[in-house]
């Protein structure tokens, strides 16, 4: 649900019913095979594009977490960021930079290490991406721009 994914559609791809996954995610008892969930879960995290819907909203209002919160899961002092969808673009990210902190492109491309060519051909959805490394590394730069401490 903190994905988006609606419930009906839980339930069908997990063969169950509605209920059955209500039930569920709210702590009355797990009715649904918990194997069929995890592997949608896994799934599901993988979806570029994050969906902001009922669902998702709900989640978010009664506190849930969705995956990638925490800067570090080992650290059991990690406070977990929930304003920050796990799947959140690196367009979001410069955009949300350039509004938050008022930085130019020059200025985010410099604390990406990156040219500020790459950073307009991001905003401007012409491909490219922030590191030569895997998105955790450009998610843990753009918490620690934001001035996460254990980020």
């Amino acid at each position: 649900m903190w994905l988006g994914m609606r419930r009906q559609e839980i339930a069908e791809k997990l063969g169950s019913s509605h209920e059955s996954v209500t039930r569920t995610v709210f702590g009355l008892g797990v009715e649904v095979d918990e194997d069929r969930a995890r592997k949608l879960y896994m799934k599901s995290i993988i979806n570029p594009e994050p969906v902001d819907n009922e669902e998702s909203n709900l989640a978010r209002e009664l506190g849930w977490y969705g995956p990638g919160a925490w800067d570090d899961i080992d650290n059991e002092h990690a406070i977990p960021e929930p304003t920050l969808h796990p799947l959140t673009t690196a367009t979001e990210m410069i955009r949300d930079l350039k509004k938050d902190k008022g930085w130019t492109n020059t200025q985010i491309a410099k604390k990406f290490g990156v040219s500020r060519q790459l950073i307009r051909k991001v905003l401007n959805g012409q491909g490219g991406k922030l590191d030569r490394g895997s998105y955790s590394n450009t998610r843990e730069t753009y918490l620690k721009l934001k001035g996460r401490k254990n980020a």
